[in-house]
């Protein structure tokens, strides 16, 4: 099993076999306006007083120990120290009443009289049972790689087994299940679209957030690890088109989308996911910039991205078809960690996702979650699961890059796994 060929592997390092290709992260030039840096949490708390985030986690059964994860170290980020806790009752109490309640946990962080509110979203409990149907095809016992109804007699390499039971069944199951037509599905896609109009202020009216009572003045943060990035851009789809033909609602929901400053992406598939949506008929094709590859389908992440252009746009100056709509006035910042050697994970090209040029600063961030051994190989489960575990990835998540100073990073603990 992975556990226990990491031992080995290290062992193998040690012997000059081990290369890190990018242990300081390589940041790209920004795609889009603006300056060629970004603010972290920490900053953009200390801009504005406060800052309201949601961050939901990516594929593979997540507990309520992620949260304990993050928020720690989140909390070391921000000079706090550890943060020792546990994710009892009455933490739930915060919670209650709210349309998220069952699934999102918040944390508050408080520097220098600033808060910092995180909702996690945990949703893998939405999907153990409709993945639980594959635990046949494990072996029976308590151990990695292993369940204890599991009914597989017959003999697997270690390696083999434990990305069979975890990768495939565990972690792609997610991908499976959230495109497909189970319940689950469903439950989930309410789920996020609750914990994002929670996170803007609102209230669940159906299938529609009504913002009308919002007043947290406070900008908003998006963290989404791997499969989750998907699961957020269809729910703010969602919500939108829930508005198509109520302007006040319309306006309202505008309003608070311009309020979303940030995206940070930990891992995403969304080039690959996007695989699965329909063709756009070529009269209603979108254009891509000049230069630029055509947009021969729609992206998820592209939609999110036209409908915070769009928010962003002043409220009632929605101009005819024939001219050119205002100018977009603080452009979604999106940063997008990846590890060459992620499977999971791709490199973002703004020209293949939105329709406005000026909709997005994208900065793609190459750091490696892990050595590779002997240029052959890199763990995959750290190569994925290693983003939080990467010093330079916390630091400027909560910190920010800035040309000129070195970046940020922060202690962490442990390697990162998956499984």
């Amino acid at each position: 099993m992975i556990e226990r060929l990491a031992p080995a592997l290290l062992a193998l390092g040690l012997l000059g076999g081990c290369t890190t290709p990018y242990p300081t992260p390589v940041i790209e030039a920004v795609q889009g306006v603006g300056p060629n840096e970004f603010a972290g949490l920490r900053e953009l708390m200390d801009r504005t007083g406060g800052v309201r985030a949601l961050w939901t986690h990516g594929m593979c059964t997540h507990r309520e120990t992620w949260v304990e994860d993050r928020a720690n170290r989140v909390s070391i980020a921000l000079g706090l120290g550890p943060r020792q806790q546990d994710l009892k009752e009455e933490r739930r109490a915060a919670t209650r009443g709210r349309d998220d309640d069952g699934y999102t946990l918040p944390q508050r962080f408080v520097v220098d009289g600033k808060t910092l509110d995180v909702d996690y979203f945990v949703w893998s409990p939405i999907f153990a049972a409709s993945k639980a149907v594959l635990n046949f095809d494990a072996p029976k016992g308590s151990g990695l790689g292993q369940r204890p109804n599991g009914e597989f007699v017959y003999d697997r390499a270690e390696l083999n087994n434990t990305l069979k039971v975890g990768l495939m069944n565990d972690c792609l199951a997610d991908a499976v299940v959230y495109n497909g037509k189970r319940q689950a599905s469903t439950k989930l896609r309410g789920q996020m679209r609750a914990a994002v109009c929670t996170a803007l202020g609102g209230r669940m009216v159906g299938v529609g957030c009504d913002v009308s009572g919002a007043s947290d003045p406070r900008p908003v943060v998006l963290v989404t690890e791997s499969l989750g990035s998907k699961f957020l851009f269809d729910a703010v789809r969602d919500l939108w088109q829930a508005t198509a033909n109520r302007r006040a609602s319309r306006d309202a929901l505008s309003a608070r989308l311009a309020n979303v400053r940030m995206l940070f992406m930990l891992a995403n598939q969304i080039p690959l996911l996007d695989l699965a949506d329909a063709d756009v008929a070529p009269a209603t094709a979108r254009i891509a910039g000049a230069g630029a590859a055509p947009l021969a389908a729609p992206s998820s992440m592209g939609t999110f991205l036209d409908i915070l252009a769009d928010a962003k746009r002043p409220v009632g100056r929605l101009a005819p078809t024939a001219v050119a709509p205002p100018p977009i006035t603080d452009p979604l910042t999106v940063v997008a960690f990846t590890d060459p050697g992620d499977l999971l994970s791709y490199r973002l090209l703004a020209s293949r996702l939105s329709r406005n040029p000026d909709a997005v600063r994208l900065f793609n961030v190459i750091a490696s979650n892990g050595p590779i051994y002997f240029g052959l190989v890199q763990r995959p489960d750290t190569a994925h699961c290693g983003y939080a575990y990467n010093r330079y990835v916390v630091g400027l998540l909560v910190r920010g890059h800035h040309p000129g100073k070195p970046l940020p990073r922060v202690p962490v603990t442990g390697i990162g796994g998956c499984f």
